[in-house]
């Protein structure tokens, strides 16, 4: 019984974890080149995983939370973004669907989620 219980907290604790890949960067993401290299190592990312790599097409990528430091309403240095990165591509059936990844960004890594 006590084994069983063990196996089922395991089984609980992979399912939470989710699926995840930590990309650490040669060059420091500044605010001039954020989105270029967010997109730029996503589509690489996204690509290598693909059945049909020459399917992807790229379907937007939108800021959805911010984190910095500052007083009240006032942030003086912002060091941590999440983004929803959308795009479509050809599964195993043929047919083209909108995939969505959610990308945590700080000024030398990027971790890429399945959504």
């Amino acid at each position: 019984m006590k084994k069983l219980f063990l196996l089922l907290i395991f089984i609980y604790t992979v399912a939470c974890t989710g699926s995840y890949q930590q990309v650490k960067l040669d060059t420091e993401i500044t605010a001039s080149n954020r989105e270029e290299i967010i997109k730029q190592t996503a589509e690489d990312y996204i690509k290598q995983r693909l059945i049909d790599p020459a399917s992807f097409e790229f379907a937007g990528m939108q800021l959805t939370d911010s984190v910095g430091s500052g007083q009240g309403n006032k942030v003086r240095n912002e060091f941590a973004y999440t983004y929803l990165f959308r795009f479509k591509n050809i599964n195993g059936f043929g047919s083209k669907v909108l995939n969505e990844f959610i990308i945590h960004v700080t000024p030398d890594l990027i971790r890429i989620t399945k959504f």
